[in-house]
């Protein structure tokens, strides 16, 4: 004797369409899972994988008339719950409301203070080496910022500063060797 698990999906499907609606349990049992596995490639949360595997056996009871036995019922379901996972995270998006957490609010705020310290730095820093790029004089300071900054080769420096490339390379050499020996940027420095 065949049980309702044997029975193929087709069949049973017409039965709940024809007034058997009690055998949608059969569907729901022999797929959950598989259902549950779809959502949760995309939704982390248990109780919203739960709400929406629920949903998605909802709705796929109200177009069960849509159901074409073309495809297999497991590829129609889990097509309505890839699709519900999209429309969750659709709603999640447009919701003004974000709950979080002791842990992940200090977790958050930790992060954004070391950010804004980083930025603090990078800018004192910036000041630092520019202060330092000054007591190179004007035309050093262009040559290192050229190079360093603007990504010039000694050639194009040279070109634009109307010096050979070896000059360029001097300079830039005597220059760094100068920025090393500045105390200032140097006790910075080693203090970050």
């Amino acid at each position: 004797m065949k049980t309702n698990k044997d029975i193929p999906d087709n069949e049973i499907i017409n039965k709940i369409l024809n007034g058997k609606q009690e055998l949608y349990t059969v569907l729901v049992n022999k797929y959950q899972d598989m259902v549950r596995n779809v959502i949760s490639k995309t939704v982390k949360k248990t109780y919203d994988i739960d709400d929406l595997t629920n949903e998605t056996f909802f709705k796929a009871y109200q177009h069960l008339n849509t159901y074409s036995d073309k495809f297999k019922f497991s590829t129609w379901i889990c097509t309505i719950a890839k699709n519900k996972s999209i429309d969750y995270y659709r709603v999640k998006k447009t919701n003004q409301f974000v709950y979080i957490d002791d842990f992940e609010y200090e977790f958050i705020e930790r992060v954004c203070k070391e950010k804004l310290e980083e930025k603090t730095i990078s800018i004192v820093l910036q000041e630092k080496i520019d202060q330092s790029l000054d007591k190179l004089g004007e035309r050093n300071a262009e040559i290192i910022r050229a190079y360093f900054y603007n990504g010039l080769s000694a050639r194009e420096i040279g070109l634009k500063y109307n010096m050979t490339e070896g000059n360029v390379r001097s300079s830039i050499y005597r220059s760094r060797h100068k920025l090393k020996e500045d105390k200032d940027l140097y006790c910075y420095l080693k203090a970050s």
